[in-house]
């Protein structure tokens, strides 16, 4: 399995390889590490594995386009570095949470 997390105010952090345990008894953890956003840093994605950078980017929006996550608000500080490209936040766009599947 692979896990992709997401918080405002970090880079994205992806995880390839998870074990799945479906005993419930611990052995299934992932250890995820998220970097905060900086507005004179490079903004990248973590992941563990040895893709190409540009295809885990790819894999990454593909995936948060699909869920409809936005992306985050340019953060202060950043005037001087021009526009840095956001991180995906942990908001879903309206239309994405209207288009949601109610389960109650």
């Amino acid at each position: 399995m692979t896990v992709i997390t997401v918080a405002d105010g970090f880079n994205e952090f992806i995880k390839f390889n998870v074990p799945v345990n479906e005993h419930g008894d611990g052995t299934g953890k992932a250890v995820v590490v998220l970097r905060p956003v900086k507005p004179d840093a490079r903004n990248e994605p973590s992941f563990n594995t040895e893709f190409h950078r540009f295809t885990v980017f790819d894999m990454l929006d593909y995936y948060a386009k699909q869920v409809g996550l936005v992306k985050q608000q340019q953060i202060q500080g950043a005037e001087g570095f021009g526009k840095v490209d956001m991180p995906w936040s942990a908001t879903m766009s309206r239309f994405a949470i209207a288009a949601a599947p109610s389960f109650y």
